[in-house]
């Protein structure tokens, strides 16, 4: 008897194969992961790095910590990455609050996850829900429109600036970015994009000293 083309085994491995490209696509932009489990504040990693004192691991990732008042403040950004890790603790080390951010700029993505000071998962917070526009096709279009986008951990100078809105207007993308270096001043360039189409609703030129 002449066995199918597709056996039971063939499926399968077109099943895997296609759940691999899946998730082959949506990690190209090398997106951190957080999840829901519970973490401690690392007192003695933060004893050894804190006031900026080797912020680099071997492989390239950057480590920063802060303290203000009752809170502690861990930033992580991977070395070939446009997005960085935000934890927020309690003064006794448990955490309250943790997510994923692009790297310039306040704008949040995926779930964050709130927590109170016992530890107890309180909050998950979509902050993609809004924007059928998601992020992705964001990148795309600044692309196409000749904006560049810095990786990993930056100093100084003027990178591109990528923030959220939401309000009775609904969803914007709101970016800045250094448009010419020709002139003094620079210019930069406010633009502001529809959250769900994706139309660029408005352009704005800003003068810009770039010192």
């Amino acid at each position: 008897m002449r066995m199918s083309a597709l056996t039971l085994p063939g499926i399968l491995c077109l099943l895997l194969w296609a759940v691999r490209a899946e998730s082959q696509k949506n990690t190209n932009m090398n997106i951190p992961i957080v999840t829901s489990e519970f973490e401690k504040f690392d007192f003695s990693d933060y004893e050894k790095r804190k006031d900026g004192k080797s912020p680099l691991l071997p492989d390239g990732t950057y480590i920063q910590y802060e303290r203000e008042s009752q809170r502690y403040f861990m930033i992580i950004q991977l070395k070939d990455s446009y997005f960085m890790v935000l934890k927020r603790f309690f003064a006794n080390g448990n955490i309250e609050m943790k997510g994923v951010m692009i790297n310039s700029g306040e704008a949040r993505i995926g779930i964050w996850y709130t927590y109170n000071a016992d530890g107890k998962l309180i909050s998950q917070e979509n902050m993609d829900q809004s924007f059928r526009f998601s992020f992705e096709k964001l990148f795309d279009l600044l692309k196409k429109e000749g904006i560049k986008l810095t990786m990993g951990h930056f100093n100084g100078g003027f990178h591109t600036r990528i923030d959220k809105a939401v309000d009775k207007d609904g969803p914007r993308w709101v970016v800045q970015w250094l448009k010419d270096t020709s002139v003094m001043p620079n210019i930069i360039e406010d633009l502001t994009i529809d959250g769900r189409s994706g139309k660029i609703l408005k352009r704005e030129k800003v003068k810009y000293f770039n010192n």
